[in-house]
């Protein structure tokens, strides 16, 4: 087996575990498996000598597990968005290297400082940068798995949405 292939196959399983967290309402579950998800992506992004995308994986998987132990903290926010910046400073050999490390910051401020509609809108930003990435460096699974987030978070804003109107009536 050619290691284009191995990597198109991990990233294909990778797909299946994010796509199987967004299914998953338990929070904590979510994050878990989240962290498998991402650990695989950056091994199929590695193999697939997008080395931009793989360092910014491995980064989202320790920022998810730190999520679950400092969520909303200040300095663990500023903490990472201080290795992104770095990232982005010293990691980037081609121009579209930055989209993984710009979505990788966007995200992170996401995740830690909005909530509702507006972290929602912000996930449109992060996941159009990674389907960007997915589709210059030929990720079948990033691919997958961004069209997945993107339909189910248009769903979610819509309903968000939906939400308000009824509340404000």
């Amino acid at each position: 087996m050619t290691s284009d292939i191995l990597a198109q196959i991990l990233g294909l399983i990778a797909s299946a575990l994010v796509i199987c967290a967004f299914l998953n309402k338990n929070d904590r579950s979510f994050k878990i498996i989240i962290m498998f998800g991402t650990s695989l992506f950056a091994l199929h992004f590695f193999l697939l000598g997008a080395y931009a995308g793989a360092v910014v994986a491995v980064l989202n998987t320790i920022r998810t597990f730190f999520s679950m132990k400092f969520h909303n903290s200040n300095r663990v926010l500023f903490g990472f968005l201080t290795v992104y910046l770095g990232l982005a400073l010293f990691l980037p050999e081609k121009p579209y290297d930055l989209l993984p490390i710009v979505s990788g910051a966007c995200s992170t401020f996401a995740l830690y400082k909005l909530s509702g509609i507006k972290l929602r809108l912000c996930t449109f930003g992060v996941e159009f940068m990674w389907l960007t990435y997915s589709i210059i460096i030929k990720s079948i699974g990033g691919l997958i798995t961004n069209i997945f987030v993107l339909s189910a978070n248009a769903s979610t804003v819509y309903r968000l949405t939906q939400d308000r109107k009824k509340t404000n009536i």
